[in-house]
This record gives structure tokens, C-alpha cells and sequence, in this order.
């Protein structure tokens, strides 16, 4: 299970590497850490979660202005009850007030191990993602996001979970 799970995010990563093309636009890299809760919804006890994701300083169709261009993304999360997800996609920022502000909207696709924790229904997974955050210097920013991962009912069962985290960002690489 584990080598597909990372046959499963590195073929994601290889196919957005793939889609450079003359038409991008660089912004600085992106490192973010989170933590949070993970499993908001349920009648359960939630556990913690971390999340690490790193976003690609290029990307398609952006520019200077507020939005950013759709910028390749991978991310890795686990929670104390032994879930891991590992996921790669696409990441939408858009900036505001001279770039202080960002909304950055994300959906990927990666595989899941449930560890001790709740069955989301199979190892084929979707990872989506709405974080909001301000720089609170040249290269580091302080947010929130919640994110979703759901199979999209492609296996019998789709309970689906949501996370809350608070993040924060380095930027690198302008």
C-alpha cells in the first residue's frame, strides 16, 4: 500500500511538472506548515493533524496582478490517530492590498492510509483547499485553510472529512 501510495503522488507530480510551459508566471516558492484539527464534522473525537505543502513559484496563465496564475502544489498531512495523506495538484492565488492579502483556493489528488482513524472508503482520495493569509513580512505569512478530502463517491462508501488549520508560509527563490 505504501509503494502505491507513492507510485500515486509521484506520477501526480511528474504529469505537474510536465505542464511548464512559455506562459507562466514566477512568484516566489511557497513552504507551508499547518496545524489544526482534522475530522471537524463528525460526532467523534477530533484529532491533530499537521500538514506540509509546498507550492511551485511558477505557474500557468498569471501575471502581477491579483490573480497569480494556477501554481503546481504537493502536500503530505497526518493525524495522531495514524492517517497519512499524500497529494498533488493545483493551487489558484489570488493577492490583495499590494499583496499583504491572499486567498488561495487548491484541489490535488493523492492516495490515503487511515491508520487507527476514520475509513474514508478507499486509498484513491481528492484533496481540496481554501486558505486565507497575510504577510507579516517580505517572506513569511500567517493564515488559516480548511480543507476537504473526499473520494467523490468512486468507492462504496464517502464520509469524507474536514480539517481546520492555522499555517504559516516562507516564501523563497524571487
Amino acid at each position: 500500500m505504501r509503494t502505491s501510495l507513492a507510485a500515486l503522488v509521484g506520477a501526480a507530480a511528474c504529469a505537474i511538472a510536465a505542464m511548464t510551459s512559455s506562459a507562466r508566471a514566477d512568484d516566489a516558492s511557497q513552504l507551508t506548515v499547518g496545524a489544526g484539527l482534522f475530522d471537524l464534522v463528525s460526532h467523534h473525537a477530533h484529532p491533530a493533524e499537521a500538514d506540509v505543502t509546498y507550492r511551485f513559484g511558477w505557474g500557468l496563465f498569471g501575471g502581477d496582478g491579483v490573480f497569480r496564475g494556477l501554481k503546481p502544489v504537493v502536500g503530505v498531512m497526518g493525524n495522531t490517530k495514524g492517517g497519512v495523506m499524500g497529494w498533488a495538484g493545483l493551487a489558484a492565488p489570488f493577492q490583495f492590498d499590494n499583496d499583504r492579502w491572499e486567498i488561495e483556493p487548491s484541489a490535488g489528488l493523492g492516495g490515503y492510509r487511515r491508520g487507527s482513524g476514520i475509513d474514508l472508503g478507499g486509498t484513491f482520495e481528492f484533496h481540496l483547499g481554501l486558505g486565507a493569509s497575510y504577510a507579516i513580512s517580505d517572506h513569511s505569512r500567517l493564515g488559516v485553510e480548511f480543507t476537504h478530502i473526499s473520494n467523490a463517491n468512486t468507492h462504496r462508501i464517502n464520509p469524507g472529512s474536514n480539517s481546520a488549520l492555522v499555517t504559516w508560509s516562507w516564501m523563497f527563490g524571487d
